[in-house]
C-alpha cells in the first residue's frame, strides 16, 4: 500500500515536540503489513544517531518537484538523545494516512524514491543503526 522508500508530508509527528507536521520517511516494512517511519527533522542536537539527508540524496524529494522537503539538508531522526530509537510503528488505513498508536496521520506529498537513489539511503540507514 505505501512502499519502503517513500517519503511524504505526514500531519503529526506523535512522540516529537513539537509534535506538528514533519517529512517521513518509510524506512521498514513488517510482515503483518505494519510500516516503521523516521521522521525527518532539522533539530540534529536533539539526536544521537541522526543521518544526513541532502539534496543530492533525493532530488526528487524536494517540493520544487513536488516532493515534501523545503530545505537545503534535513537529518532522519533514527535515535533520540536519550538512547531510545525513533522509528515510529504504523499501521497504514489507506495510500494517504496510517495509524500511529491511536492518532490518525495524514500524509500528503507523496514521492516514491526509485531503487537507485532507496538502496543507498537504506544502506546508509542500516550501517548508522549498526546493523
Amino acid at each position: 500500500m505505501i512502499p519502503v522508500g517513500t517519503i511524504a508530508w505526514a500531519t503529526m509527528a506523535p512522540g516529537f515536540k513539537p509534535p506538528g507536521p514533519h517529512p517521513v520517511l518509510v524506512v521498514q516494512a513488517f510482515p503483518n503489513g505494519n510500516l516503521g517511519l523516521a521522521f525527518i527533522t532539522h533539530s540534529s542536537d536533539l539526536l544521537r544517531v541522526g543521518l544526513p539527508l541532502r539534496r543530492s540524496d533525493c532530488p526528487s524529494a524536494f517540493r520544487e518537484r513536488g516532493g515534501p522537503l523545503s530545505d537545503e539538508d534535513g537529518v532522519i531522526a533514527l535515535v533520540d538523545d536519550r538512547g531510545c530509537k525513533r522509528i515510529a510503528i504504523a499501521t497504514p488505513i489507506d495510500s494517504g494516512c496510517v495509524r500511529i498508536g491511536t492518532i490518525e496521520v495524514t500524509l500528503t506529498r507523496v514521492v516514491h524514491l526509485s531503487d537507485d537513489v532507496w538502496l543507498p539511503l537504506r544502506l546508509r540507514i542500516r550501517t548508522a543503526l549498526g546493523f
